[in-house]
This record gives C-alpha cells, sequence and structure tokens, in this order.
C-alpha cells in the first residue's frame, strides 16, 4: 500500500519487528486492532471507504487514530500515511520508528 519508492525503505524497518502479517483487507484489520489482536495498522492508501469506518470504530474501542504528521484522521484526506495503534504511547513510538516518511532521516528501528 506504499509508494514504490517507499517500499525499500519501509522494508528495512520490517525485519526488526517480531512478525508483520498485513490482511490486505482494512476491515479485517481494522477489527483485529479494535480487539486487541494486531499491535498497529499504517497505509498510505486513504481511500474513506477503507478507512472511515474502521478508524471511527477504533477510537470508540480506545485505540490511537492519527495520520503520521500528527494531524487528525479524516475521510477527507487523500494524501499521507495513516498510523493507528492501540494506545498514544504505542503510536508515539510507532512515529518514531516510521518518522523517516515524513523526511525525519533514515529509517528508524522496531520499537522494544
Amino acid at each position: 500500500m506504499f509508494s514504490k519508492a517507499r517500499q525499500a525503505e519501509i522494508a528495512t524497518v520490517l525485519p526488526s519487528f517480531k512478525r508483520t502479517h498485513p490482511l490486505r483487507c482494512s476491515a479485517h484489520e481494522y477489527r483485529m486492532i479494535a480487539q486487541g489482536y494486531t499491535d498497529f495498522l499504517m497505509t498510505a492508501s486513504l481511500h474513506p471507504w477503507d478507512h472511515a469506518a474502521g478508524a471511527l470504530i477504533c477510537e470508540q474501542a480506545g485505540c490511537h487514530v492519527e495520520m503520521l504528521d500528527g494531524g487528525p484522521y479524516s475521510a477527507a484526506r487523500h494524501e499521507g500515511h495513516l498510523l493507528v495503534a492501540p494506545d498514544r504511547t504505542t503510536w508515539n513510538r510507532l512515529a518514531k520508528v516510521f518518522g523517516f516518511l515524513m523526511g525525519q532521516g533514515a529509517a528508524g528501528s522496531a520499537p522494544t
């Protein structure tokens, strides 16, 4: 779900996570986060039909839903990186790891 230019950068970070498993189905990915089975979701594909309902469900379940640039998620946004995590603390740690997507230097290391 990321541009070819970004895929190589993202690939350098992924091995430091225990496991990555995109389901390629937003409905299931949001369900997994809201139920506590998944640690995070990040995407650069911002189709509102993929994220509007899931983001609301996750927020209602207590998850932290925010754009990687620190702005709120909105179905009206068409560019950027949406990051969803179980809580704000986890979101902050992941935002540091993926900060390079915002032009904040090289790829970081995964949170412990």
